[in-house]
């Protein structure tokens, strides 16, 4: 997620979405197009239709004998001979009417457009077609009807085809944007697998082949890893240089102090100068570790530092009754330098040893992206509002205790190298429990008895 608590949106699913929408727009257009075109052709075939029959109605009327209009042979549509069949034809003059059996004893109603739609018998919709002829001396109005409801019904059955086709078609086009999007998105993802290879040390640059759209952002980033890796070799390179410049001056300070061995600024500068040498090894190490993508390619059993550590400080520790014990038979793989872990462990366990009455425990945990090494002791511990505080860099809570007050600050500087963290708590020995969360995970190993006498 980039921009802390801001939800992150998915390209695939914007794309899709896209797509979707303007489909549905399109579909939707379309579908009511298609279905207003066939509706108007089917009324233009009706009034065609009508048209027809309207003609051949005026070619068989006749006048006869008196005055009396004679139909000598109706129109061929047979339903104008069936009772209230919703196809009729009338032909009217003043004082006489002359309509179809279809009619039966009904009239069609009067309508002032020669095409129009009127209420038939039976309340049914009629399409009626309507003209006016001279026939003699007289005007005759001629009139065919027919039911409209044969076109609503052509009109729902194309609407509901057009509506299933088109849902179906809407369908598969989803589908295939859908595989479309995936397929095209794919570069995407094996560029983040590859960027995710670099921060974890396992590549140093983006390799392999990228599409044309891609290889400007694949060029731009490695000229980016580049230049931060030389800026870094450089940063190294000084922080070497100086590391050498100051081994002359200290060198000298040490000879002189041993040369002065009763005066007091000789004792303070002997008892500072291993103090000086220890921050100038220290900030080297960080300059060292800083941007070294290989350390985190690495993997380091830490069950061997641990027991390493244990016997070497039971020794050191002995005389002051302090044990120094494995809380389980667990192993880990630490993913990173073997020195760096030495150094993190080692000044927890030191940092335990001189605050514990009679007991250090070390055990390993599983975590969710790593493992957790504790590190607990019974002596006083420190109340919560205390434990950000002792982890401050060069921060002493207690003056009564030798130390520079560095430990904590440096382990918690390298964990931070290692996207790591340290962690102070209440220790199930009633002292102090520092919790050391570290890349790697967590494997078992034959139960060993690690504590020294």
């Amino acid at each position: 997620m980039i921009g802390g608590s801001k939800r992150s949106t998915s390209l695939a699913r914007r794309l899709v979405l896209i797509a979707t929408l303007w489909s549905l727009v399109l579909f939707a257009v379309g579908g009511v197009t298609l279905s207003w075109v066939f509706a108007r052709s089917v009324r233009q075939s009706f009034d065609d239709r009508l048209e027809v029959l309207l003609e051949g109605l005026i070619a068989v009327a006749e006048v006869g004998p008196g005055g009396v209009l004679v139909v000598s042979d109706p129109p061929g549509e047979p339903r104008f001979r069936t009772p209230l069949s919703g196809w009729y034809w009338q032909i009217e003059t003043t004082g006489a009417l002359v309509r179809s059996r279809s009619l039966w004893d009904q009239d069609l109603p009067a309508a002032a457009a020669e095409t129009a739609v009127v209420n038939g018998p039976s309340d049914q919709r009629l399409r009626m077609l309507s003209r006016a002829i001279m026939i003699g001396d007289r005007i005759y109005r001629f009139r065919v009807a027919g039911d409209t409801e044969g076109i609503a019904r052509a009109t729902a059955r194309f609407s509901l085809t057009v509506v299933s086709a088109l849902s179906v078609l809407g369908l598969t086009l989803v589908m295939a944007v859908l595989f479309q999007v995936m397929i095209g998105l794919r570069p995407l993802a094996r560029l983040g697998e590859a960027i995710k290879l670099i921060r974890s040390g396992e590549a140093e640059r983006l390799d392999g082949e990228y599409p044309r759209e891609l290889e400007p952002v694949v060029a731009e980033l490695n000229s980016l890893i580049e230049q931060n890796q030389e800026v870094i070799e450089r940063a190294r390179a000084h922080g070497g240089n100086l590391a050498h410049a100051l081994k002359t001056p200290l060198s000298i300070l040490a000879n002189e102090a041993e040369r002065d061995d009763d005066h007091r600024i000789a004792r303070a500068t002997r008892r500072e100068l291993p103090r000086i040498e220890r921050l100038i090894t220290h900030h080297l190490a960080r300059a060292r570790m800083a941007g070294v993508t290989s350390a985190l390619a690495s993997r380091q059993r830490v069950a061997p530092v641990v027991d390493e550590l244990i016997r070497t400080l039971q020794k050191l520790y002995e005389r002051q009754g302090i044990r120094l014990t494995r809380g389980d038979t667990h192993d880990a793989l630490f993913q990173g330098e073997r020195e760096d872990l030495l150094e993190m462990l080692g000044n927890l366990l030191e940092n335990a040893c001189k605050w514990a009455r009679s007991q250090v425990r070390v055990s390993l945990e599983p975590a969710a992206d790593g493992f957790d090494a504790h590190v607990d002791d019974d002596g006083p511990g420190l109340p919560a509002e205390e434990r950000e505080r002792a982890i401050e860099r060069g921060r002493r809570l207690d003056e009564s205790v030798p130390g520079s007050g560095l430990g904590l600050a440096i382990v918690a500087d390298h964990a931070k190298l290692y996207r790591g963290r340290l962690v102070l708590a209440e220790s199930p020995l009633g002292g102090l429990r520092a919790t050391l969360h570290l890349p790697g995970r967590l494997v078992t190993k034959p139960p060993t008895d690690v504590a020294a006498g």
